[in-house]
């Protein structure tokens, strides 16, 4: 597991931390009834020794859980495809509990698998690849190298990899605009172990910031038409998903209030949210009806087991 990814993990269990979403939009595309599953990361640590991820998927009303991968894999991010035939996501063999041939069957980097658990292969990649995001239009995924902690981008079959971003800022995070002509992303000071919220154009050039640097902003998301992004925040005026204009403009609190999220997932009409909350020492996966407030549980907060990142699946 990555210093980064395991700082990610073991702050939900340390701290209050807000995530990220997508849009509320009045012209959201009209929901659509195979919008209903949800890909996941379990991360468990009954035995601290020997800690396990696997990637999940779970129907929104949390039944017919399934999980696409055993425990001998360290899983940094995943997220279905645009169309629901695949999840891409980011790991490796885990050492802990590995034996020496699958480690050397399984090293880390971007991997993709179809929806129904065949189909495995790992497209090249630097190894140490994480939180992968797919474009658009399914033709190239973005993510961040924990090796230099920059923003990496390439087509989805493999080919064409290379780094958008360099130098002494931690760079995670990247998401891609719905015009495919922008990538959103995190980026923390060398200095610093506060982060804010840029974008910069598609080939890395045009690089702005649009928020304050803070305790935590991270993760953010696009709405629909481009025009703000949403993302988690933490700072002195307290835990909240935030929003801002592509200006920078229009920083505040994104409205209905979401607190307590760690890591979220915006069903594509806008209107319901998957997230994870941090209880004590568990993570467990949550929707809520942003229009109504009524807040669903999907997997149980169950100590040492933590559930996060959600993103949501077409069922084909």
């Amino acid at each position: 597991m990555t210093r980064f990814l395991t700082r990610v993990v073991l702050a939900a269990s340390a701290t209050t931390i807000v995530a990220c979403g997508a849009s509320t939009e009045p012209n959201s595309p009209a929901i659509r009834p195979e919008w209903t599953e949800i890909a996941f990361i379990r991360y468990q640590d009954k035995n601290s020794q020997k800690p396990t991820w696997q990637l999940a998927i779970v129907n929104a009303d949390g039944t017919k859980l399934r999980f696409l991968t055993d425990t001998l894999w360290v899983i940094g991010g995943a997220e279905f495809s645009p169309d629901g035939a695949q999840i891409a996501f980011a790991g490796g063999a885990n050492p802990v509990v590995a034996d020496a041939a699958t480690r050397a069957e399984h090293p880390g980097g971007i991997w993709l698998i179809n929806r129904d658990g065949t189909g495995l292969r790992r497209i090249d990649s630097p190894p140490t690849a994480e939180f992968p995001r797919w474009s658009p239009d399914g033709r190239q995924l973005v993510y961040a190298a924990q090796s230099t902690i920059d923003i990496w981008i390439e087509n989805a079959d493999g080919t064409s990899a290379h780094a958008l971003t360099s130098g002494p800022e931690a760079d995670v995070d990247p998401v891609i605009s719905p015009d495919g002509r922008s990538i959103a992303f995190a980026r923390t000071m060398a200095s610093q172990t506060q982060s804010a919220i840029f974008v910069m154009n598609l080939d890395g050039t045009n690089v702005r910031r649009l928020t304050d640097y803070s305790q935590y902003n991270r993760f953010p998301n696009w709405t629909i038409d481009g025009s703000q992004l949403t993302f988690g925040h933490v700072g002195d005026d307290g835990s909240y998903l935030a929003v801002v204009r592509i200006d920078g403009t229009g920083f505040g609190r994104f409205t209905p209030a979401v607190s307590d999220v760690f890591y979220s997932s915006w069903r594509p009409d806008g209107k319901v949210i998957a997230y994870a909350t941090p209880l004590f020492d568990a993570l467990g996966l949550f929707t809520l009806d942003v229009v109504s407030g009524q807040r669903t549980p999907i997997t149980p907060q169950v100590t040492h087991v933590r559930d996060f990142q959600p993103s949501w699946g077409r069922t084909r």
